[in-house]
């Protein structure tokens, strides 16, 4: 019974987080990927619209090396209101700092907001990018901020050399990016907005993943999680790791009283007795004698006989 009070349990804590609030992980996009969704486009044809999100150089990070002569461009959109951070997770390209003159990210500003929920126009002349915000290479170790927008758009390029060898000494990227704002404006929304501790806004739903998207990691602190209702997601990842521990007990024990019926049933014999015999006179049940073995009805054959 206590195993299928926690499987219901389970099912139905989903409700009971604010249905403004998802907890989920950043969403992983690549600039050279292998499927149609993360294809490689040349021009500011493939935009990203959230909160937040990993961006990965290519689709084999940590298994091979990036390809050389791509030409790769993403347009990230947050909500209105918003601006766009970028953190460092990995960095490790081709090129020295500051010149980067084959394998390098440039990321551009834009000058004029982006509506994420509008169809996306390449060729509309608000999409174009503004001022260049940096240029990188080499390896980069900034993990607290990379750049920031000045409003709520950001385009960024990656381009490779086209003479680029198969082994090569470049491993690629992995890009965090997340929306935010500052406090100046007005104050953090409860239950729409996390309180960084530096006085910034980020959305309810960054505060509870496992990456700091205030740039002070201050969602990253346990107290200010829990004033956030992430321990709702806590819960829930304990009552998982519950059931997956229980499950398998509750499957032994249900097992239990067929085994213990084979174990009686594999009991050794105790022949029957004077008193066994006098008991069951008296109406107990009477065991008959084991079954004696019967000798061979066959004999092997005689060795052969020497000539």
């Amino acid at each position: 019974m206590p195993f299928r009070l926690l499987l219901l349990l389970i099912l139905s804590l989903p409700t009971a987080f604010p249905a403004e609030i998802e907890f989920s992980e950043p969403r992983i996009s690549y600039f050279d990927g292998i499927d149609v969704e993360n294809k490689c486009m040349s021009r500011l044809e493939r935009r990203i619209e959230g909160k937040n999100g990993i961006l990965v150089s290519h689709s084999h990070y940590d298994i091979a090396l990036y390809n050389g002569s791509r030409n790769c461009f993403i347009m990230l959109a947050a909500p209105i209101g918003y601006r766009i951070r970028l953190r460092i997770i990995k960095f490790d390209v081709n090129g020295l700092m500051p010149e980067c003159e084959k394998d390098t990210l440039h990321v551009f500003d834009h000058e004029t907001p982006i509506d994420p929920n509008q169809p996306h126009r390449p060729t509309d002349e608000a999409v174009i990018p503004g001022p260049l915000l940096g240029q990188f290479c080499g390896k980069v170790t900034n993990t607290s901020e990379l750049v920031v927008s000045r409003l709520n758009a950001m385009t960024l390029w990656w381009h490779t050399d086209p003479d680029l060898p198969k082994q090569h000494g470049g491993v690629g990227f992995k890009i965090l990016w997340s929306a935010f704002r500052k406090e100046m404006s007005a104050p953090c929304a409860p239950g729409h907005e996390f309180a960084c501790g530096n006085k910034e806004c980020i959305p309810a739903s960054l505060a509870c993943n496992s990456y700091g998207d205030c740039s002070d990691d201050s969602d990253l602190q346990p107290v200010r999680q829990l004033q956030n209702k992430c321990e709702l997601a806590v819960c829930l990842c304990l009552l998982c790791i519950c059931i997956c521990f229980c499950a398998p007990r509750h499957a032994a024990a249900a097992q239990q009283p067929k085994f213990q019926h084979e174990q009686d049933s594999r009991k050794e014999y105790t022949p029957a007795t004077e008193e066994t015999s006098s008991s069951s006179r008296d109406g107990n049940k009477y065991c008959p004698p084991p079954r004696q073995p019967q000798p061979p009805t066959f004999y092997p054959p005689s060795p052969p006989m020497r000539g």
